[in-house]
């Protein structure tokens, strides 16, 4: 069972002291942060495509089997709203191609205002098998309720995509397996972005996913004060990792 636990982002100035040393460039942020946890989500494929010096400055800075997970652009998501995307689709994988080694797996995060239409959502999910390079897993944060019904699980379920568990007081989640890997967020177990979660919340993450017995990729969004950092940590330790 392979495990990825690591935070959303790691490019937090106001982590310096509480998780970076407080004279260590921003620049070898990435590299320390890489001796702590095996992979980390990045928010910033969603506005924009990085430079390719940066793309390979990722690189350098993390081991071998260090894992990036991607969130998909908000062109595609917000944009497009799923809809007639496949030239931004193709143009996406293509861009990312410098990072693509390291990268496992594509976040598609949809507005909490787009409401679930069966046939633009199975269109996109073969237009994304069509453009996604093999290798890369899809996982899916829906935000709008009409999303979580058997429909969507069996859809996503026939292509390996993930329903994303998104853990919030705001959106709605479910927790449905539907692909060989599970995908988790937490946002923060009050305050969105600005709350810690509790041991025995975290004891009860490991607890489910050490009976999952499949690959998972967890992610801490709470990055206020440190706390994506300090739940990452515990999360790790109740998990023997």
């Amino acid at each position: 069972m392979k495990l990825f636990i690591g935070t959303s982002g790691f490019h937090y100035r106001h982590w310096q002291k509480i998780f970076y040393p407080e004279h260590l460039l921003p620049n070898k942020w990435l590299e320390f942060y890489s001796k702590h946890f095996n992979s980390v989500e990045l928010n910033v494929t969603f506005y924009r495509t990085p430079s390719l010096s940066t793309f390979l400055s990722w690189q350098k800075s993390t081991p071998k089997h260090f894992a990036f997970a991607l969130k998909g652009s908000r062109f595609i998501t917000h944009l497009a709203r799923l809809k007639n995307c496949q030239p931004s689709l193709e143009t996406f994988f293509e861009n990312l191609q410098p990072i693509l080694p390291k990268t496992k797996v594509i976040l598609w995060q949809l507005p909490a205002s787009l409401f679930f239409d069966f046939s633009v959502l199975e269109d996109f999910c073969v237009l994304l098998k069509k453009t996604s390079p093999a290798r890369l897993k899809h996982a899916f944060e829906f935000r709008h309720p009409s999303f979580f019904c058997e429909k969507v699980y069996k859809l996503l379920n026939d292509y390996n995509y993930a329903l994303c568990f998104a853990d919030s007081k705001i959106w709605p989640a479910k927790e449905i397996i539907t692909a060989d890997f599970v995908y988790l967020r937490f946002h923060g177990q009050g305050a969105l972005y600005a709350s810690s979660y509790s041991e025995e919340r975290l004891k009860e993450t490991a607890e489910k996913i050490q009976n999952w017995q499949k690959e998972t990729y967890v992610y801490f969004n709470n990055d206020a004060y440190g706390y994506a950092v300090a739940n990452a940590r515990l999360l790790k330790k109740f998990l023997g990792v």
